[in-house]
């Protein structure tokens, strides 16, 4: 009987109505709800340690991993926004007297001051990401795109090499080894390979990794732009830039990579 009730919701302030919703966290339907909130990430400081320790599916559970990465995607998307609109208040608006014309919304610091509080993500300057890409990484993981496969290469060796002054690259694995030069697009964080040299024979070991295999679209992977989420001293962590529906799956769209000492790979013979 809900006789009462809306004399009783007056009493709130503003005359709004409140709503509480209850989840049965024992039928059989919330299952699905408990693998969720077990799984949740809730900063990308959380989900950093969760990849620093993923490097076997015994470590940590797949959806865990998949969790963190879309964490980073999600604010760096949110960062890289409030960077686009800081660029674009540069240019302050004036009257017909030349004044500048105030604006009294919240500042693009305010809402990168916000972002930062919330999740913990701090957006690298162009300039200092391009240099922090520097060095030797090795592979550690690639995961699909809506979370469907998660690969740990922690059996299988598999580097890059980054000059960032000399905008070059090398990588390696599967017996396969190539070169060329890279590109980077600042305002994304757009880091591409062109003019890529094989060697060895045989397929691209980045057409295997990427491609799975048969998929045909996916053996050009090895040239795909990769935006880069976040760089530091341990972690390098890049997504595909890739020209499919929202909705449809990416293999291999997350790449996670762990630095290494310089010349660790590279200074092997090939």
């Amino acid at each position: 009987d809900a006789t009462g009730f809306g004399e009783i919701s007056k009493n709130f302030e503003d005359s709004k109505i409140y709503n509480t919703a209850y989840v049965d966290l024992d039928s059989k339907g919330s299952q699905y709800y408990k693998m969720l909130s077990e799984n949740v990430v809730r900063s990308t400081r959380e989900a950093r340690q969760i990849l620093l320790k993923a490097v076997a599916a015994s470590e940590v559970d797949r959806l865990k991993v998949v969790q963190a990465l879309r964490s980073f995607s999600r604010h760096f998307d949110e960062a890289l926004e409030v960077e686009r609109k800081a660029a674009e208040s540069k240019n302050v608006p004036v009257d017909y007297a030349g004044r500048p014309i105030v604006n009294t919304r919240r500042s693009a610091e305010d809402d990168l001051a916000s972002a930062i509080g919330m999740g913990g993500f701090v957006l690298g300057k162009a300039e200092q990401t391009l240099a922090d890409l520097s060095g030797e990484w090795r592979l550690q993981l690639m995961a699909d795109k809506r979370g469907e496969g998660v690969d740990f290469f922690n059996s299988t060796t598999i580097w890059q090499a980054i000059d960032s002054e000399t905008l070059t690259y090398e990588t390696a694995g599967f017996e396969s080894f190539q070169s060329g030069e890279l590109t980077f697009e600042s305002n994304r964080r757009l880091l591409s390979r062109i003019n890529a040299r094989k060697e060895s024979g045989g397929m691209s070991f980045l057409s295997k990794i990427f491609g799975g295999g048969g998929n045909a679209a996916a053996s050009t992977m090895s040239q795909t732009p990769q935006q880069v989420l976040t760089v530091d001293p341990a972690l390098l962590i890049t997504r595909a830039v890739v020209k499919v529906p929202a909705t449809d799956n990416v293999k291999d769209y997350y790449s996670v990579w762990r630095r290494t000492e310089p010349g660790t790979y590279s200074g092997e013979g090939r």
